[in-house]
């Protein structure tokens, strides 16, 4: 057995290195597939290989079946499988390449050995040369038959037209020729066929130039546009290339014709967007830049160069941010520049310079874009906003006074969009609601601040006032705000666009509640005054007629008594003398009657409230009256509990009582009823006086305890009324928070309840 010195291997490593080099740069393609059809190794001619006839990259563990695609799948199994049974193979297959055909020889080497995988060499070696297909020319045989099939197939399928031209005639022609054209084979190759036929005037003058330089041995460019005319008539534009080949004697020419008629159009339709691109680039009311992306100028339209005041030669291949950029934002537009170089979209506002070194407002948009060529450009878009920024400067100037006057303004002012939520409030507004900042309040409603009665019913009008499109001038409303219940007086108005549509409402209310407070004031003052006047007028009237009458009663009668004209009798003075009592106690009355008003008016009653016997009081106001109730023969009932008490101030009950009394005598007729009665419950005693007289209409009845309404009558004998009496009887009442219950039907007779509570259970 033969060592490895024996095979000529002294240095294991440098040997094993030495192989891989011999291996790897061999120049056939070498390629070692285990019995799985996976590829294990390769060397550098298989990768080239690779990327020549199957266009991909060959990696260990692959699938050898995807670089043999020009192989039957089935036929080459068979191969590789009796290769694995250790016989060796072989095989010839044609590639077709760019129209190029190639010969490759395959051979299957068995590998079985205990120190490798078991697997397949598989040997490829380009047999294309004529030497080598001289070498293999019994193996080549079949494959350059079955190639030259494939080859006319080729041809005759082509998508270009092909032809051979003879000496003016055409001798071949493939059917896209025929499609071209519209001649069919038999027409072109005909003897007598004129090729003019195909030919414009131009044309014809193109390829007899090139004909006669052909013959004179000059050299031509192998590809020209050409034009041909078809045999409906239409020109196509088309592409021809040519080949000279070798004859005796004659011109032959190789034509492969291809219609470029899109491709002709296509370059019109690049000219025309090419001139609109130009003129729309010039015609831009904004300065556009084109930069690389070293920031060089490469182009710019005419409003670049009036904006910054240079010529187009001034700018081409220079750098932007010399010569627009001010020295203080040389940062900024160094960072700009690296934010659009490194693919960012930028759209700033900012400073640049003219070049008088005058400063413009600017707005600048740049925007990186990728060549088909693959080189990256810049578009930057410059437009002066100086105008524009003056503008927003002012109004932003009017914005701040208008808002400094908002909320200088004592009145609440908003604005809402249609479905009632704040957009913006001053701060008045914001105080009403409770709130700090204006974000609290923005996107809100009424329902986030008040209760859900008054936001509701704002709701509901002021869909109304948008709806409508009429103002809401002036409404007064009560608000329970973050700071109390509120008056305000309420203006609305439909806020709209320039289209005159409604968008939304606007609001302005102002705080009355001072001014309520002040109306309410005035009203109680106004009452009070009033009450005031009419009880002056009312002190009046008693002091100019319910005085007056009985003085002078008394200074008449006086007069006829001292007179001695006057004979007059016992009884005539008698009767008088009755007169003038009657006349006297009507005025002692009265009299009592005004000082006790008085006193009332001036707060000097002092309720002193003791426990009283109410018989007591009764028996002194019905002696008081006694001989006025016998005269008119009144029937006098009393209905008082035995020893029945309650708690009360003594000379206001008395009055009350006497008031009640006199009231009831007044207006009963003569042998009429009066009835007294008296009750009490746990809380309340009662006294009732009840009469059988003329009682009062309603009219009277609703107006008898008003001061200045005129409800006094003469009674039933003609007896002087005021009606100060009941009004003293009601302020004595209110005195002890009680009340009054009448009872009253003209002709029927009247009752009047008193109600007076108790601090203590009556006895």
């Amino acid at each position: 057995m033969k060592t490895e010195k024996d095979l000529g291997f002294v240095h294991p490593e440098k040997d094993a290195i030495l192989l891989h080099v011999l291996f790897d740069n061999n120049q056939d393609t070498l390629v070692f597939v285990n019995e799985d059809f996976k590829i294990q190794f390769f060397n550098r001619k298989a990768v080239e290989s690779s990327f020549f006839f199957e266009k991909k990259e060959m990696k260990p563990g692959m699938d050898i079946h995807d670089f043999a695609t020009g192989t039957d799948r089935r036929l080459f199994d068979s191969y590789f499988h009796k290769a694995l049974e250790g016989k060796q193979q072989s095989l010839i297959k044609t590639y077709v390449i760019d129209d190029k055909v190639y010969y490759l020889s395959f051979d299957f080497q068995p590998i079985a050995s205990d120190k490798v995988m078991r697997g397949v060499l598989l040997h490829v070696r380009d047999i294309t040369s004529d030497h080598e297909l001289r070498q293999t020319q019994s193996q080549a045989e079949a494959a350059l038959h079955e190639s030259e099939q494939r080859y006319k197939m080729l041809v005759e399928r082509a998508f270009d037209a092909i032809y051979l031209i003879r000496n003016h005639n055409f001798e071949y022609v493939n059917k896209r020729y025929e499609e071209l054209t519209g001649y069919t084979s038999e027409e072109v190759t005909h003897p007598d066929f004129d090729i003019n036929v195909i030919l414009t005037k131009n044309s014809k003058r193109v390829m007899d130039e090139r004909f006669e330089a052909r013959k004179r041995g000059e050299s031509l460019p192998s590809k020209y546009e050409f034009q041909l005319k078809r045999k409906d008539g239409k020109v196509v534009d088309v592409e021809i290339s040519t080949a000279l080949l070798q004859s005796e004697g004659d011109v032959l020419v190789l034509g492969i014709m291809r219609d470029i008629s899109d491709r002709i159009e296509a370059r019109k339709a690049l000219l025309r967007e090419k001139a609109y691109f130009k003129h729309l680039f010039e015609s831009l009311l904004f300065g556009v830049v084109v930069l690389n992306n070293k920031d060089m100028v490469l182009d710019c339209n005419s409003e670049f160069l009036k904006m910054f005041g240079y010529k187009k030669n001034q700018v081409i291949n220079k750098r932007i941010n010399d010569l627009i950029v001010p020295d203080f934002l040389k940062d900024e537009g160094s960072n700009l520049t690296t934010d659009v170089v490194t693919g960012k979209i930028i759209a700033s506002e900012t400073k640049r310079k003219t070049a008088d070194g005058k400063l413009l407002h600017v707005s600048i948009h740049g925007q990186p874009v990728t060549l088909p060529d693959g080189n990256h450009i810049i578009f930057g878009i410059y437009q002066d906003i100086s105008d524009r920024k003056k503008t927003e400067e002012a109004l932003a100037e009017e914005r701040e006074l208008m808002n400094a006057l908002m909320d200088t303004i004592p009145d609440t002012i908003y604005f809402k969009d249609t479905s009632g939520n704040f957009l913006r409030v001053n701060q008045a507004q914001l105080n009403t609601l409770g709130v700090q900042k204006h974000e609290e309040a923005v996107g809100k409603s009424d329902f986030d601040f008040f209760d859900y009665e008054h936001a509701q019913k704002a709701y509901e009008e002021e869909r109304r006032v948008m709806s409508q499109g009429i103002p809401l001038v002036n409404r007064i409303e009560k608000v329970e705000t973050a700071n109390g219940t509120r008056w305000f007086s309420a203006t609305k108005v439909p806020l709209k666009n320039a289209r005159q549509e409604i968008i939304g409402l606007a609001g302005i209310s102002r705080d009355i509640t001072e001014m309520k407070q002040m109306e309410n004031e005035l009203r109680k003052n106004e009452a009070y005054l009033s009450e005031l006047n009419a009880e002056k007028d009312k002190l009046f009237s008693i002091i100019a007629h319910d005085l007056r009458s009985p003085f002078n009663s008394f200074i008449m009668l006086s007069e006829m008594f001292a007179d001695e004209q006057y004979n007059l009798s016992l009884e005539e003075m008698r009767k008088m003398a009755q007169s003038m009592h009657k006349s006297a106690s009507n005025l002692s009355d009265l009299l009592d009657n005004l000082l006790d008003w008085s006193r009332l008016q001036r707060d000097l009653f002092k309720t002193e409230k003791t426990r009283l016997k109410l018989h007591h009081l009764v028996d002194e106001a019905l002696d008081a009256m006694r001989e006025v109730i016998e005269q008119k023969k009144l029937n006098i009932q009393l209905d008082l509990p035995e020893n029945f008490k309650l708690i009360a101030d003594k000379r206001m009950l008395s009055s009350i009582i006497r008031n009640l009394l006199s009231n009831a005598v007044k207006f009963t007729p003569s042998g009429g009823t009066i009835r007294i009665s008296a009750g009490a419950n746990a809380t309340e005693s009662c006294i009732t006086v009840k009469d059988s007289g003329i009682g009062m209409p309603e009219k009277i009845k609703s107006r008898l305890f008003q001061i200045d309404s005129k409800t006094g009558r003469k009674g039933i004998d003609g007896e002087p009324t005021s009606g100060l009496g009941l009004i003293l009887v009601k302020e004595f009442v209110d005195k002890h928070h009680g009340r009054i219950e009448i009872e009253s039907e003209e002709h029927a007779g009247s009752s009047f309840k008193v109600i007076i509570p108790q601090l203590e259970t009556p006895v």
